[in-house]
């Protein structure tokens, strides 16, 4: 089924990136990763699927700054803030890479991994970094690592997940929710775990089972005054003195709600304290914009950080979405569930970004990574092209919306850049996970 996809005025469609970098074609690689340097604001990271990562100044994306050599392929990346500001790569060779690019090009520290898993995801929280195994025989793990000690993780949980552990994100709340971690992994299962604690049956507040591979989750966006009640009261029973103080800790309830999106291109909503689902199964491919035209084929990625147009309303649940098409185009999307309905969703389209076959310079293939510099309103796309693009968000590039007949009510087709989509929904399905 098709769903309206609201086209405020304040849609951003910029007719062009504002700079690029293309790698050589004789090996292009894929960019699954893009992230601003907190320690070097000016610069950008940009993770391939060789083993290497490289650096560019933001100002000329035309060529790296540098290139950091890595023995094995960097699965994914994040900012460090303590004890130095520095970067984290995980490997699938089942390490921690640290570097700080200001010094030197080399690895900086290595932290391996006891079980010798590929690690896969990570998240860093003051001296603490969380990574997520990928599956070893039966088990995947999160191992928690204090930067403080890197001889050997602090400790491992080894139960929540059975499958690949795909994203790992801390509360963001940090005054009221420091150290609690959220979890998604391949298994279906999502999970809040207080990574103060080792015993791992006290350390997991919660586990959901959203019954589909997860490619993200993470922390929604949501008023002030969000207050869930489930609709049924659940009564824990036979609890210990201990297991009773722990659920009346402040820092471990009312974390808000989350977000989920499934490899099937499916969103869904949870409250994070006992995973009461508050929308489920989305089809994200089912929104649809005739003027400026867009129909989505998958999720890039999911974040409160991307930026959006409008603020969400001011009682609404919010998850801003990087989406893209099979040619090359992306756009930005957010979900809003009204707490007064949190079952139905209202789409918007942010902006419309466009491809090489839409626009004179885009995109030629699907796009992987997203980065935000909320400084300078610069969004950077990479993408299996071998390209990061610089868009300007704005206002500085024209709109380029082009000018489309009003789709009639009843069409039973329509034809988006080539395709034509049946009015029901139904189209091939697609994934940029392979």
């Amino acid at each position: 089924m098709t769903i309206p996809l609201r086209v405020p005025i304040s849609v951003v469609c910029p007719a062009h990136p504002v700079d690029e970098y293309e790698a050589p074609k004789l090996k292009r690689p894929y960019f699954t990763q893009l992230m601003c340097w907190l320690a070097q604001p000016q610069y950008l990271l940009a993770l391939n699927d060789s083993p290497s990562l490289m650096l560019f100044d933001k100002s000329d994306l035309a060529t790296p700054v540098r290139s950091l050599p890595t023995e094995q392929r960097i699965t994914a990346i994040t900012n460090i803030n303590e004890p130095q500001l520095a970067i984290a790569g995980t490997s699938e060779g089942g390490y921690v890479s640290l570097w700080d690019p200001r010094a030197s090009a080399a690895e900086g520290m290595r932290m391996q991994g006891p079980s010798g898993a590929p690690y896969l995801s990570l998240a860093a929280s003051g001296t603490q970094l969380a990574v997520g195994t990928g599956l070893l025989d039966v088990d995947a793990m999160i191992d928690l690592w204090d930067l403080r000690k890197p001889s050997a993780p602090i400790w491992t949980y080894g139960d929540v997940h059975s499958d690949d552990i795909m994203t790992l994100a801390y509360h963001p709340d940090t005054a009221r929710h420091a150290n609690i971690l959220l979890s998604g992994g391949m298994d279906g299962l999502v999970s809040t775990i207080d990574t103060t604690i080792e015993k791992e049956e006290d350390a997991v507040i919660s586990v959901g089972n959203t019954d589909s591979s997860l490619a993200c989750v993470g922390w929604a966006n949501y008023p002030a005054g969000y207050v869930y009640t489930p609709t049924v009261q659940a009564t824990d029973v036979g609890m210990s003195a201990e297991d009773t103080l722990l659920s009346t800790d402040p820092r471990r309830t009312h974390f808000g709600p989350v977000f989920a999106v499934s490899h099937m291109q499916t969103l869904s909503l949870w409250d994070a304290d006992k995973f009461d689902c508050l929308v489920r199964d989305i089809e994200v491919r089912g929104p649809t914009s005739y003027k400026p035209e867009w129909a989505t084929d998958y999720v890039v990625d999911a974040s409160t950080s991307l930026p959006v147009a409008e603020p969400p309303a001011p009682d609404a649940i919010a998850v801003p979405m990087l989406v893209g098409d099979q040619e090359g185009g992306v756009a930005l999307v957010s979900a809003q569930a009204s707490l007064g309905a949190p079952t139905e969703l209202a789409w918007t389209l942010e902006a419309r970004l466009p491809s090489i076959t839409t626009g004179p310079r885009g995109h030629a293939d699907i796009v992987r990574s997203v980065a935000w510099d909320a400084a300078h309103r610069r969004l950077y796309t990479g993408g299996e092209d071998g390209k990061i693009l610089a868009w300007a968000m704005d206002g500085s590039v024209a709109n380029a919306v082009p000018s489309m007949p009003d789709a009639p009510d009843h069409a039973p087709t329509r034809q988006l850049h080539g395709r034509q989509l049946a009015s029901s929904g139904a189209k091939p399905r697609f994934s940029p996970y392979r």
